[in-house]
């Protein structure tokens, strides 16, 4: 069964998965996180006699290492980034085992694959993958058995895992391999707006069942429904001011097909040199001037392609200003306090595309407000000891009203499609 306890960032959801682990230390635990000092520090101090242990290398492979430390039967910690490369084999190691598993944020399930399109249907015509009838790629054992791909060593492996889909005949997708979870006894996934991310998307694709469920205002998990959220984030909303700049805001508004920040928008700005860029640039340097904040406590979101268009004196230096803008999970940034979010986000066009040829869709608004809500916590909001607002620009018509149907209505009515885009969309298709 998996459970997803879905709650406002910093209500005490990795505390409470860590409390669930220390009170069954008779159970076998993985715990993975997005963040290596979460496994290394964080999970030995909150867990002292759970004696979690982290995979090493086995021939220059650290995720072979995982086989060892399910044969032994140990608690493992280890990282998101380790666990996208989990194969057949570690699966059919876990069956039967009694592992439960904690993954602290939504696993990345689906993304563009490394290896080009023209790659694979060279392998295709040489014979050694084929298509299957979902248009996974399959490698071609009677044909090829011992092959070795110079290039693509791992080709093979990704193959047999299932992990190669190809998208409109032009675009090969990476997923992971949903059998992983069914090895485990129980599955919690800690995280907030579950059902705006692709892992939701990705368990409804495979009718994979789940629980939502949150935490009450004593720490306890209860149903998701049952949790009223509205007050919380009233008072969130009230450490924000939200700067409506009287050139960027005109400019966010929707104009015909077009969405204002969005990435597409850029690139059309860019082209059509227009100007739009460069007023961007000086509305920003004005925002941060009257916000009165020192540049290392600035903090912009710019899709990474488009930064130096826009990068200001203000805020130029994008290792130390830029937050990537799909941040979440780290206090890097909690010092930062006026905010700038720069773009109308939207699912990957290749992510969503390669779910509607499944038959299912994502739901664009919930995935943009998620990524949204993640990124300015990200900032001195989380600080407990500091009492000002944080200074926000948000030049996108569609990103201020996503915002603003969060603030007004519960996480319940919206995440149940009231509010944002209708849940029913989201089933699959019959």
């Amino acid at each position: 069964m998996i459970k997803v306890v879905d709650a406002l960032m910093g209500e005490g959801k990795t505390t409470k998965l860590m409390d669930i682990m220390n009170s069954r230390p008779q159970d076998k635990w993985i715990y993975i996180s997005p963040f290596l000092d979460e496994v290394e520090e964080r999970l030995p101090r909150e867990c002292p006699s759970l004696s979690f242990k982290s995979p090493q290398q086995v021939n220059g492979k650290k995720y072979w290492g995982l086989d060892y430390l399910i044969e032994e039967g140990a608690n493992i910690g280890s990282t998101h980034a380790l666990f996208s490369k989990v194969d057949i084999r570690l699966i059919q190691a876990l069956k039967g085992k009694g592992y439960n598993l904690i993954i602290d944020e939504a696993l990345d399930v689906v993304g563009l694959s490394d290896i080009p399109y023209k790659d694979i249907q060279h392998f295709i015509d040489t014979g050694h993958v084929y298509l299957d009838e979902r248009s996974f790629v399959r490698w071609n054992h009677e044909r090829c058995p011992n092959d070795v791909l110079s290039r693509y060593p791992d080709l093979p492996h990704l193959c047999d895992n299932g992990n190669l889909c190809i998208v409109r005949d032009k675009v090969v997708m990476w997923q992971f391999p949903h059998e992983f979870l069914s090895g485990f006894d129980e599955v919690f996934i800690a995280t907030y707006m579950f059902e705006g991310q692709a892992m939701a998307t990705y368990l409804k694709m495979y009718d994979i069942d789940y629980e939502m469920l949150s935490l009450d205002d004593e720490g306890n998990l209860v149903p998701y429904d049952e949790v009223d959220t509205h007050q919380k984030k009233l008072d969130l909303a009230s450490r924000i001011h939200i700067y409506h700049d009287r050139v960027l805001t005109p400019m966010g508004k929707k104009s015909g097909k077009s969405y204002p920040f969005s990435k597409g928008w850029y690139s059309r700005m860019r082209k059509l040199d227009n100007g739009a860029l460069t007023q961007i640039k000086k509305r920003l340097e004005t925002f941060f001037k009257m916000a009165r904040t020192k540049p290392e406590d600035n903090m912009v979101g710019v899709f990474d392609a488009f930064w130096a268009d826009i990068k200001g004196v203000r805020y130029g230096i994008q290792s130390k200003s830029g937050v990537p803008i799909n941040a979440r999970a780290s206090n890097e940034w909690m010092n930062k306090k006026a905010l700038a979010y720069m773009v109308d986000i939207h699912p990957h066009a290749m992510v969503s595309s390669y779910f509607e040829e499944q038959g299912i869709h994502m739901r664009g608004d919930l995935y943009a407000l998620q990524t949204l809500v993640q990124w300015i916590w990200r900032s001195a909001i989380r600080d407990k000891d500091y009492t000002g607002k944080v200074q926000l620009v948000l030049p996108s018509e569609r990103m201020n009203s996503i915002v603003s149907a969060w603030i007004k209505h519960e996480d319940r009515d919206i995440v149940a499609g009231i509010n944002l885009d209708p849940f029913d969309r989201t089933r699959k298709a019959a």
